[in-house]
């Protein structure tokens, strides 16, 4: 009988060799899945503040996020209704996107999660004077105008924060030159561990004008 004293292989253990051995064909995994073309830097997205280091995403992920756009009733509902699946799938991809890059921050330590707000000043001063016409005529029509406003993920839950666009029938001076105002709408919380949708906020002011509560317009750029 061998006197060789035998140690138990822990778990992490027998993680190192296996990443080595992935580490071998990662760039070429990464390349092959996400290939530069299918990947979008959010830093040089104008429509968009990233406020965290992580800011490269899949096209596919970037496609699902409606960030510089506004939604009808109508859209709302269908994206809540067909599109939430897809971003969970997209989202699931992203992280794995995070796992094959190898991204580290500056403390050297792997990318675990990304915050993303809707740019303030394209916002106000690009998208809403394109489209102010049409708003007013929903608004008028009593339909509901959302907009993302926010958008996190990491490796626990993501979340996508919907905000409202209101009118002020009666403006007051600060805003005669702008009776469109905004509002906190609805938030929507997927959970990773139980697969599971949460409404984590629900506006009930649903006053399309003169909302009791409301941010007005920056003054300038």
């Amino acid at each position: 009988m061998s006197d060789t004293l035998h140690l138990p292989f822990t778990e992490q253990a027998h993680h190192l060799p296996a990443q080595e051995h992935f580490e071998t064909h990662r760039l070429r995994q990464f390349n092959h899945f996400y290939p530069e073309e299918n990947r979008v830097n959010l830093h040089t997205e104008p429509r968009v503040e990233c406020c965290t280091e992580a800011s490269t995403i899949t096209c596919n992920l970037h496609h699902l996020l409606k960030f510089g756009s506004t939604l009808d009733q109508w859209d709302f509902d269908n994206f809540i209704e067909n599109q939430l699946d897809d971003i969970v799938k997209v989202c699931s991809k992203q992280l794995l996107f995070w796992h094959i890059s190898g991204e580290v921050n500056t403390y050297n330590e792997p990318v675990d999660h990304i915050l993303v707000w809707s740019n303030t000043d394209y916002f106000w001063f690009i998208l809403l004077p394109q489209s102010s016409q049409e708003i007013h005529f929903f608004l008028e029509d009593g339909d509901h105008i959302y907009f993302l406003e926010r958008f996190s993920l990491n490796h626990t839950k993501f979340e996508l924060t919907f905000s409202e666009v209101h009118h002020l029938s009666t403006p007051s001076e600060e805003t005669s030159l702008w009776p469109l105002v905004v509002t906190l709408s609805k938030e929507y919380t997927y959970h990773w561990s139980s697969s599971s949708w949460e409404i984590t906020l629900d506006n009930l002011d649903h006053w399309i004008n003169n909302p009791a509560h409301y941010t007005l317009p920056p003054q300038n750029p």
